[in-house]
C-alpha cells in the first residue's frame, strides 16, 4: 500500500512537471537582486543657515532593469528598460516649519545625481528633512544651527 501511494505521488510530480515544461510560456528569470529603491545621501549631516549641502542621489530609475523575460520557444532573452527620473524636486522640511524647495535635479542614465545646494537663511534652526518627491525615496536628517 505505501509503495503504490509512493509510485501514485511521483507519478503526478512527473505529469506536474511534464505539463510545465510544455506549456510554452514567458519565464521570469532575474541574474540580479530586486530593483533598488532610491536613495539620499547627504554631506555633512550638520549645518549653518547659508552654507552649502551636497547631496547624491542614486537609484532614481523609473522602471526596473533587472527582470528578464525567455521566450521558451525561440530562448531570446529581453530585459524591462528603466530611465532615470528627470526634475526631481529636492525639499529641507523642517520638524516644524513648512517644505523650502533646494533644487531640481535630473539623474543621470545610472539614476544618480549630485548638486550643492544653500541652505535658506531663514530656515529653522533644529533637525529637519531632506526629501524628493520620487515615490519611496527615504529622507535623510539633516541639523540645521546658526
Amino acid at each position: 500500500m505505501v509503495r503504490s501511494g509512493l509510485r501514485l505521488a511521483g507519478g503526478l510530480v512527473l505529469v506536474a512537471v511534464a505539463a510545465g515544461a510544455c506549456g510554452g510560456e514567458d519565464t521570469v528569470v532575474s541574474s540580479a537582486p530586486a530593483c533598488e529603491a532610491p536613495g539620499l545621501r547627504v554631506d555633512p549631516g550638520s549645518v549653518a543657515r547659508g552654507e552649502e549641502l551636497r547631496l547624491s542621489g542614486k537609484a532614481f530609475l523609473d522602471g526596473c532593469a533587472d527582470s528578464c523575460v525567455v521566450d521558451e520557444d525561440t530562448g531570446h532573452q529581453s530585459c524591462g528598460a528603466a530611465s532615470p527620473h528627470r526634475g526631481i524636486t529636492v525639499e529641507l522640511v523642517p520638524d516644524d516649519g513648512r517644505p523650502v524647495l533646494l533644487a531640481r535635479v535630473d539623474a543621470d542614465d545610472d539614476g544618480a545625481f549630485v548638486v550643492e545646494v544653500t541652505v535658506p537663511a531663514d530656515a529653522p534652526e533644529g533637525r529637519a528633512s531632506i526629501t524628493t518627491d520620487v515615490v519611496s525615496t527615504e529622507p535623510v536628517e539633516v541639523t540645521v544651527h546658526p
